[in-house]
């Protein structure tokens, strides 16, 4: 990810002070020692430190945020055996928006949480806007694979929450309709399948 020098910051941040500030318990303080190494805080995204605007978020009348912090993380497990309550320990501790660089080896990753969901990516995201909320939106789309538009971000997600869920009863009704003996369940569980089919296609 490519930032300017005026952003960097470089302060690790201690392991005790994550447990301290976001409230963890011995079990996940032993996890987080087990799974990840060094927490860094590599740079400062905001108005001071490049040429952003402090602008309104989209659809909404408060300030939102006024910076992005970009936390660096050595893995010592790959991300997808990373302990699910990793991130929003560091999230808590840290309160801003957080944009995580994850480090095992070779392989990175990028990950945030936004309303309260990890999103991942290993293409790093590119600053995109003249203003801060309007960065944050766009790496947020970027990292969890959301079209760059004018849709709010909000519109976006629980449309895709929607679709997903919709697949999913879909999936499951074709499973029992293989499944199925019964000539007139089976054409039962075929019509099912046909009204969330066109609900989906339709919206």
């Amino acid at each position: 990810m490519e930032l300017p020098k005026s952003t960097a910051y470089g302060r690790i941040i201690a392991k005790d002070k994550l447990y301290e500030h976001g409230g963890a318990n011995d079990d996940l303080q032993k996890t987080v020692a087990r799974q990840i190494g060094r927490v860094r805080w590599a740079n400062i995204i905001a108005a001071r430190t490049m040429n952003l605007a402090q602008d309104l978020p989209t659809g909404q009348s408060d300030e939102g945020i006024t910076e992005i912090e970009l936390i660096e993380i050595e893995l010592r497990v790959p991300f997808t055996e990373l302990d699910r309550r990793i991130l929003p320990l560091i999230v808590k501790a840290v309160p801003y928006s957080l944009l995580f660089k994850l480090i095992r080896g070779d392989n990175v990753d990028y990950a945030l949480i936004y309303g309260g969901k990890v999103y991942q990516n290993n293409v790093p995201p590119r600053i995109i806007g003249n203003g801060i909320n309007t960065v944050w939106d766009n790496i947020v789309r970027q990292i969890a694979g959301f079209p760059l538009n004018d849709t709010p971000l909000n519109d976006i997600i629980d449309d895709t929450e929607r679709h997903n869920k919709l697949t999913k009863q879909i999936e499951s009704l074709e499973r029992k309709a293989r499944s199925e003996r019964q000539p007139r369940r089976k054409l039962e569980y075929a019509e099912e399948v046909k009204k969330l089919k066109e609900l989906l296609t339709n919206g």
